[in-house]
């Protein structure tokens, strides 16, 4: 099994263990229709445009606290108790550091994909135009 095959896996399994009784399933499937659209696009473009497993990691980290937070709601995930103590905030905290991650793991692919594109071809054509 290959480094990739071994994240998909694991991120399929974590989010297989998420969609089992969700807090909310209803709340559960509208915040999972971002995973059932992004993460399939990002396997079927890994073909054209393969990042490192740096890359691949940061997204699947991501992925995970992401399916976490949707198996709770946000507000609920148990791990943002803690969070909410150590800053002595009056509500959980599980979200905002989601939102830190988003930013802070997707950084690093988005650079690697601005460098990468200019420098693909599809079918002998460059897909950056200003290159």
């Amino acid at each position: 099994m290959t480094y990739k095959g071994f994240l998909l896996a694991s991120f399929v399994a974590v989010w297989t263990c998420a969609a089992i009784k969700p807090a909310f399933r209803e709340d559960w499937l509208l915040e999972n229709y971002l995973v059932f659209l992004f993460f399939p696009l990002i396997l079927f473009v890994g073909r054209y445009f393969e990042l490192s497993n740096v890359s691949y990691t940061l997204i699947a980290l991501f992925g995970t606290l992401y399916v976490i937070g949707s198996h709770y709601t946000y507000s609920l995930v148990p791990f943002g108790y803690p969070l909410q103590h150590w800053f002595g905030s009056e509500r959980n905290m599980y979200d905002r550091l989601v939102h830190f991650s988003f930013g802070f793991l997707f950084a690093y692919p988005v650079r690697e994909a601005f460098r990468v594109l200019p420098r693909s071809e599809v079918s002998g054509v460059t897909t950056c135009p200003w290159t």
